[in-house]
């Protein structure tokens, strides 16, 4: 695999679109002042908070991290983006894998008119145990003064 991996590049042929990147140690952070985020809205108070421990302020964390880019037009007028990160940490403690993806598509209609959709993907345990997924629509008008 490697073998094919190398012939690849030779031919300055990407297998992985743009770009593809790994890391064997990666320092991740996550700081948090508020600490009304450790109670829940009936009252409940919590241990942790994006797992940041009551008490303290920072999550430092060091893991494995993944990042995969793509960057193509896919068409005329029309531009696709875009990029996945998994980082799975492993001290101070193992836990899942914590996923992001973003995907832009960018069409041009005309000299005036820009139109963009966005999808928006994160799965971190330590926020929520859910997929969390967001998409929107920009439509964007150019003039000249």
């Amino acid at each position: 695999r490697l073998e094919k991996l190398r012939r690849l590049e030779a031919l300055n042929i990407d297998p992985w679109g743009q770009r593809f990147d790994d890391r064997l140690l990666n320092a991740k952070v996550r700081s948090m002042a508020d600490q009304i985020l450790y109670q829940t809205e009936d009252g409940t108070k919590l241990f942790r908070s994006y797992g940041v421990e009551k008490g303290k302020t920072v999550l430092n964390e060091m893991g494995f991290q993944v990042v995969a880019a793509y960057d193509k037009d896919i068409a005329k007028n029309v531009n696709l983006k875009w990029r996945y990160q998994g980082f799975v940490a492993y001290l101070p403690n193992t836990k899942p894998m914590d996923h992001n993806i973003s995907a832009v598509a960018t069409a041009k209609v005309n000299k005036y008119l820009n139109i963009n959709f966005t999808v928006l993907g994160i799965y971190d345990a330590d926020i929520v145990k859910e997929f969390q997924f967001s998409e929107g629509l920009a439509v964007g008008f150019l003039f000249t003064l």
